[in-house]
């Protein structure tokens, strides 16, 4: 075993261990740990995984007395990263690695979920639920207070609407947080990748199986599934199925605002060549984008979805000459 395993392996368990030691740093720690896992499952194999793995939830159990916390976050290390790489050394496209990582990731989220519940017997999501309520109800007198002098009539009756606002809101977010787990979970898969193909690329791995981004593309049939899923999260009677058709709908939409943002990366590329010629005009764009997002209707979102649903039926960039769209 060369020294640089020796410090990747040393490294991995410095990661779990902060996790522990540091919990509101712990999602950067586990994607950190899941990153050096990844690299050295590709350059050695099972073998100093393994062995980081164990060397770590030994660490964890050390640190916080409980062996469910070391597995916990042993497995969100090891699983995400290697299995992201077992998919790519099959040589499958972007969706399938994204898809194993986010797997990782979610099995991890809700392991946890069930330590918390186990340890302390409380159910994390009517605790969340819980705190947003108790957050709304504590702005809802400044709220009172801005009205009565603002001279607004009818003080009671826009309080008492603004009170069902809030709380309908903050049910349909509890309705939404499976959603929102995997589209988080998808995106920590999608940073580990990014960060595992730039160290192999250096090592002068072939990484040509992997869809750039700008080619990040969604078939017609994904829109088709937006409408019908979009279409019964707002006719469903039965609560079960409009909360399953309304997270879908939540993801697809996300997964849409992606494939639109990428499209605006692929006509940018095309249009600048040059990275600082880009990297220039697209400062200015972002901040612009920020100022607009509280915008009611036409905000960035919006209009990357839009453009995401039109160039899944069109799909300009085959248009432009490109064969190789995800």
């Amino acid at each position: 075993m060369k020294a640089k395993d020796i410090i990747s392996i040393v490294a991995v368990v410095l990661c779990i261990a902060a996790a522990v030691w540091v919990p509101a740093l712990g999602t950067l720690f586990t994607l950190a740990g899941a990153v050096i896992c990844a690299l050295l499952y590709v350059r050695r194999g099972w073998y100093p995984v393994i062995l980081s793995a164990v060397l770590g939830a030994t660490a964890a159990f050390a640190l916080s007395r409980s062996a469910l916390v070391g597995i916990v976050l042993m497995l969100g290390v090891v699983a995400p990263g290697c299995a992201m790489m077992a998919v790519w050394k099959k040589n499958l496209g972007m969706r399938e690695i994204i898809t194993a990582g986010t797997l990782g990731f979610l099995l991890q989220t809700m392991l946890e979920f069930i330590i918390i519940r186990i340890q302390s017997g409380e159910n994390i999501f009517s605790e969340m639920l819980s705190s947003m309520q108790k957050e709304a109800d504590a702005m809802l007198p400044q709220f009172r207070q801005m009205l009565e002098t603002s001279g607004v009539a009818n003080v009671e009756e826009s309080m008492q609407a603004l009170t069902q606002m809030y709380h309908y809101l903050i049910e349909t977010l509890a309705q939404l947080i499976p959603a929102l787990l995997l589209i988080c979970c998808c995106v920590m898969a999608y940073i580990v990748l990014c960060i595992c193909m730039a160290f192999l690329r250096h090592d002068g791995q072939d990484t040509d199986s992997i869809t750039p981004f700008t080619q990040l593309h969604a078939p017609r049939s994904v829109a088709l599934a937006l409408l019908m899923m979009f279409a019964i999260s707002l006719f469903a009677s039965a609560q079960v199925i409009r909360g399953a058709a309304l997270n879908i709908t939540v993801v697809l939409f996300a997964y849409f605002t992606v494939c639109g943002i990428s499209l605006l990366c692929f006509w940018m590329k095309r249009m600048f060549p040059r990275i600082l010629l880009r990297t220039l005009i697209a400062v200015p764009m972002v901040a612009v984008a920020i100022s607009m997002m509280m915008l009611p209707i036409l905000n960035p979102v919006q209009l990357f979805l839009l453009a995401g649903i039109i160039d899944s039926a069109f799909c300009f960039r085959r248009r432009a000459g490109r064969s190789d769209v995800m």
